[in-house]
């Protein structure tokens, strides 16, 4: 973790984020990172982890301080490869992530929170099979 980079594929970690966090995670947060990671590498495409568990002021759930949601942010990727991936991801991640208001498991939105920059925010549901709203 020195640079906190991965050169091959410019995953990259906010430096506002505590990477001993990842061994805090749901497990499942952290398959989603690898297969975020892994397509990144496919597509020498490059991206950041934004936001893991540190808190943030205005934030309206706790999903990210219970360890079960991480924000990557994808600079540069374009609509076909933001499409693509989100497709890609619900298919791997079918039946893991949170419910959103229209009872849909969305493990993956990609959206922008309170004029801030548009970015994929992953979430995985409780794991006492209740009910979670992305």
């Amino acid at each position: 973790f020195g640079e906190r980079r991965m050169e091959k594929t410019r995953l990259e970690i906010k430096p506002e984020v505590d990477v001993f966090d990842l061994l805090r995670v749901d497990p499942v947060i952290l398959g989603m990172i690898a297969f975020t990671y892994e397509y990144c590498t496919q597509y020498n495409l490059k991206c950041m982890i934004t936001s893991l568990a540190e808190d943030v002021p205005g934030r309206k759930t706790k999903v990210h301080s219970d360890f079960r949601a991480v924000d990557f942010h994808s600079e540069s990727w374009g609509d076909f490869h933001i499409a693509r991936f989100q497709h890609e991801f619900r298919k791997v991640f079918k039946g893991k992530g949170a419910f959103n208001k229209a009872g849909e498991d969305r493990p993956i939105v990609y959206h922008k929170v309170d004029g801030g920059v548009s970015h994929f925010h992953m979430q995985v549901r409780r794991r006492n099979g209740n009910r979670t709203i992305v």
